[in-house]
């Protein structure tokens, strides 16, 4: 049975790979949200990134290595960026 974990990921994974959902719908329906649950919401996803762009593929189940593969070079451009470290918020 899998854990609640590996179902939120699985969710999470599902909403943020939907290929029909693009960025500026998703900024366009965020627009009436409060700031702290924009900034939350961000702050996640960058955290999420960071995770998985940094874990080993040995640790992680074969339908993840996709996923790994987009967060590596997501990490890579928020590093180029400064955007992995604690302070950046």
């Amino acid at each position: 049975m899998a854990s609640e974990n590996d179902k939120a990921h699985r969710k999470l994974v599902q909403l943020i790979g939907h290929s029909e959902v693009s960025p500026a719908i998703l900024a366009y329906k965020m627009i009436n949200e409060s700031k702290y649950v924009n900034e939350s919401t961000l702050q996640f996803l960058i955290n999420y990134i960071i995770m998985m762009g940094t874990r080993k593929e040995e640790s992680m189940p074969p339908t993840l290595h996709d996923t790994m593969a987009v967060c590596r070079e997501l990490h890579r451009v928020l590093k180029e960026l400064g955007l992995t470290n604690a302070g950046s918020r």
